[in-house]
C-alpha cells in the first residue's frame, strides 16, 4: 500500500507539472488517502503539501490553508528541516494575510533558521525580508 501511495505522489508531482491538475489532485488524494490508512505522518505531511500546492495553483486559498496548516504541524512535530522551512514560508504568508502578525513573523523566523540550516542563504532572506515587510 505505502508502495502505491509514493507512486501514486510521484504521478501526481508529474501531471501537475504537464499542468493536468485535475488529474494530479485525484492522484494526489489517492496518496493521501492511502497515507493517513497507514498512519505514515511524513507521508501525509508531504501529500497534504502536494494537495495544498494544487489549491494554490488554482487559486483556492481557503482550501489550501487548512492543509498548509496541518502540514505544517505534522513537519514541525517530526523536525523535518526542509518542511518547516518550505512550508513555513507559505504559512507564515497565510498568517500575516489572516492578520496575525505575531504568529506570521514566528513561523517565518523559524523558516529562515531551517533554511539557513539547510545552507540556502537566499532563502531564508527571502524569509526574512517578508518579516522586514510586516513591519515588526
Amino acid at each position: 500500500m505505502r508502495s502505491r501511495a509514493v507512486t501514486m505522489g510521484q504521478i501526481a508531482d508529474i501531471l501537475f507539472r504537464r499542468g493536468d491538475l485535475d488529474a494530479a489532485r485525484a492522484a494526489r488524494e489517492e496518496s493521501l488517502d492511502t497515507l493517513r490508512r497507514l498512519g505514515d505522518a511524513d507521508g501525509i505531511a508531504a501529500a497534504l503539501w502536494g494537495v495544498a500546492q494544487l489549491d494554490l495553483a488554482e487559486e483556492k486559498f481557503a482550501d489550501a490553508a487548512p492543509r498548509i496548516v496541518e502540514a505544517y504541524d505534522i513537519v514541525t512535530r517530526l523536525g523535518r528541516a526542509e518542511g518547516i522551512a518550505v512550508i513555513g514560508m507559505v504559512h507564515g504568508q497565510f498568517l500575516a494575510a489572516a492578520d496575525q502578525p505575531a504568529e506570521a513573523v514566528a513561523v517565518l523566523q523559524r523558516s529562515a533558521e531551517m533554511f539557513r540550516k539547510l545552507g540556502r542563504e537566499s532563502e531564508a532572506h527571502q524569509a526574512e525580508q517578508l518579516i522586514a515587510e510586516l513591519g515588526l
